[in-house]
């Protein structure tokens, strides 16, 4: 299930639903496969300039028997666009430092900042 919807002076929403009912040969849940993930973002643009904040849920993974932890993490982004080839970007995934597993015993990334370029041909 996917929506958008424009608010207007700028503002916009994204949001997207998926529902994973998959099976392994056994007929259990596939490992690894949530059966819930959400996302929900919002931008706001002025100008040339785009701000970003996206919320990611995931829920209900299993790996080997085992009930994964659920987890949200906020992502947030801003970009400008120099001209119709060139953009600056700096964006922060998992703003909030939230520590979560998408495999058991690996931890994903902590707080990560990017800054960049980029051009395109």
């Amino acid at each position: 299930m996917i929506a958008s919807i424009e608010l207007g002076n700028g503002w916009g929403i994204d949001a997207n639903y998926t529902y994973n009912e998959t099976e392994d040969t056994a007929g259990e849940q596939r490992r690894r496969r949530p059966r819930n993930i959400a996302n929900i973002a919002t931008h706001y643009q002025l100008d040339k300039l785009t701000f970003t904040a996206n919320l990611r849920i995931v829920k209900d993974a299993i790996d080997a028997g085992v009930k994964l932890e659920d987890y949200e993490v906020l992502d947030v982004s801003a970009k400008y666009q120099v001209n119709p080839q060139l953009s600056i970007f700096a964006r922060v995934e998992n703003l909030f430092d939230a520590n979560y597993q998408d495999v058991p015993a690996f931890y994903t990334s902590g707080e990560a900042p990017h800054v960049g370029l980029k051009y395109q041909f």
